[in-house]
């Protein structure tokens, strides 16, 4: 079965202004190091080597990985199928706002809601190319590095959000294929997300599911899906190549049979070759590939 996701890559044009931008809100830089050119080319149709730097929220393990592309952003709907965000706890979300904007960010209007009679509060702050963090106050708040350390303003990412258009489409993928937890499956009006996700019109009916290793796990991350009734069909995000912005979710796969585990999870399912590669100088073979309802991932495999 899979673990929690370990990070999300991010596509990049600039390395310093997209590390910029996660430290802004608590990630630091933990390692760098060269892809090689096969393994650059099979997994993200980059001719060359190319230079990737992990980032870490220090004490915790959900990460963004950036990796250096000469594709550019390309234009993106607002509901399109795609890498979309990371949710990020923030202590008091006035504070975090200020924050966002005296470091030269957009903040979009505040959403406000409910969830299980909580209140939510989630701003969505608008990062060098096409990039996006999503910031969350209220009562809602799961257990998080912040409540060990006084001095964070942020916690460690939370969710890897992807924009799908049916939700329902990967239930059965990440439980049963994956072994993950569904931790919620929901409707939702998504009237006041209207402004925060630039959505065409109010009262869409919305879905939101969540996959997670459960609350006692060393990693909470989720993978989250959201869809509503306009998200298009198609077409979904080609496989490759990796453009900068949100790319696939990244699953290290530590366990004896691990590539024989691998092989079983992309069954039946768009996929790349697998290609031999360092992952914080460890040596693994990874696959990328697309989920039934559009979510790319990769796992990392490591015979244990």
């Amino acid at each position: 079965m899979l673990d929690a996701p370990d990070h999300s890559i991010v596509g990049t044009n600039n390395l310093a202004l997209a590390e910029k931008f996660f430290s802004d809100f608590g990630l630091k830089a933990t390692f760098s190091e060269k892809l090689s050119e096969t393994a650059s080319s099979i997994l993200y149709g980059i001719d060359g080597s190319c230079q990737q730097l992990m980032m870490r929220t220090p004490g915790t393990v959900p990460g963004i990985r950036l990796v250096e592309t000469p594709h550019k952003t390309p234009k993106r709907d607002p509901l399109d199928t795609r890498g979309y965000a990371v949710d990020i706890y923030a202590r008091n979300m006035a504070t975090a706002v200020k924050h966002a904007q005296a470091n030269g960010y957009q903040t979009l209007p505040l959403a406000h809601w409910e969830l299980d009679g909580k209140s939510v509060q989630e701003c969505r702050v608008l990062g060098p190319e096409g990039l996006s963090v999503v910031l969350i106050d209220g009562d809602i708040k799961r257990p998080n590095i912040m409540d060990k350390d006084a001095s964070r303003d942020f916690s460690e990412i939370g969710a890897f959000v992807n924009l799908v258009h049916d939700a329902n489409l990967d239930k059965d993928f990440w439980t049963q294929r994956g072994g993950l937890t569904e931790l919620r499956n929901a409707n939702f009006d998504g009237t006041p997300m209207v402004a925060m996700m630039e959505l065409p019109r109010a009262n869409l009916q919305m879905r939101f599911a969540l996959y997670w290793s459960g609350a006692d796990a060393p990693n909470t991350a989720k993978v989250e899906l959201v869809s509503c009734e306009d998200s298009p069909v198609g077409p979904l995000i080609p496989l490759l190549p990796l453009a900068a912005e949100y790319g696939p979710i990244a699953f290290k796969v530590d366990v004896p049979g691990a590539r024989a585990f691998a092989q079983r999870v992309i069954q039946g399912l768009e996929h790349t070759s697998f290609a031999d590669a360092c992952l914080e100088g460890q040596k693994r073979e990874v696959v990328r590939a697309i989920s039934p309802a559009g979510v790319a991932f990769e796992l990392w495999c490591r015979e244990d």
